[in-house]
């Protein structure tokens, strides 16, 4: 898997995400989660965007105020199908989750709950032209 392009569509979810997909990257590398554990992959976006949220994205009541923009270069997806990992080779759903900064991602005790589940997508394999 690590290595493999593909390309996450918008799916479900977050219809003021929809505008930002689909993007294309590559599976950089596999992540277990303490909290939402493990199959999760890391995606290396070939065009890292900015997207504005709150500082706090898990508080439901952010003020307009509570809202920074931030740069993005990685996604966190994990397959919403159980039993059907990512890889195959047909669209499948995933969970499309925002990472602020992908050096946390070295820490012992890495949490799902730290990053921003942003929508839900669709991931399409593509055949990567240069391999």
């Amino acid at each position: 898997m690590i290595g493999k392009k593909i390309t996450v569509e918008y799916y479900d979810h977050n219809v003021n995400f929809e505008r930002l997909l689909p993007r294309s990257g590559y599976i950089v590398s596999e992540i277990s989660f303490e909290d939402y554990g493990k199959g999760w992959y890391l995606i290396k976006l070939d065009k890292p965007f900015d997207y504005k949220q709150s500082s706090d994205y898990r508080n439901k009541n952010s003020k307009p105020d509570d809202f920074k923009e931030t740069h993005y270069t990685h996604f966190m997806i994990k397959s919403r199908w159980k039993g059907v990992g990512i890889g195959a080779n047909e669209p499948i759903s995933v969970f499309v989750l925002l990472v602020p900064d992908s050096s946390v991602l070295k820490n012992d005790n890495v949490l799902g709950k730290d990053f921003l589940h942003v929508c839900w997508g669709m991931v399409n394999p593509i055949e990567d032209k240069n391999a």
